[in-house]
């Protein structure tokens, strides 16, 4: 494993771990982890300020008793920091091996448009 530092801006920690090309907001294996990292989009780089987040997450906050919820990518509007995208997940957690392999996926998904992009098998919450 790399090594880690951190660093204080506008009193939000930062990790970054040396071998991740990836800035951590939020410390991973919650339910929902914010993070910032390069890309492209549209044919240009860009910085994406990125939400990742639990299905499960996403069921408790709705409230209702079941819900019936896909992966997704939420394409959003250009922020202070970046890009805004939300994704949401069907895992347990929101661990560092579920964040490689996230950023991996929106690199190289290369029809990305603004708004919400759902994929793989639908999965119920209760």
């Amino acid at each position: 494993m790399g090594e880690y530092w951190y660093r204080e801006r506008k009193s939000v920690m930062i990790t970054r771990m040396h071998n991740d090309d990836f800035e951590l907001l939020d410390p991973p294996g919650g339910q929902r982890v914010r993070l910032r990292f390069d890309g492209r989009f549209e044919g240009e780089g860009v910085t994406w300020e990125a939400t990742v987040v639990t299905l499960a997450q996403l069921h408790t906050e709705s409230g209702e008793a079941q819900s019936r919820l896909r992966n997704f990518l939420q394409i959003g509007e250009m922020g202070a920091q970046g890009r805004k995208i939300t994704i949401g997940l069907g895992v347990a957690a929101i661990d560092r091996p579920a964040l490689r392999k996230t950023v991996m996926m929106v690199r190289q998904y290369k029809r990305l448009r603004p708004g919400r992009h759902e994929y793989g098998e639908e999965q119920l919450y209760r």
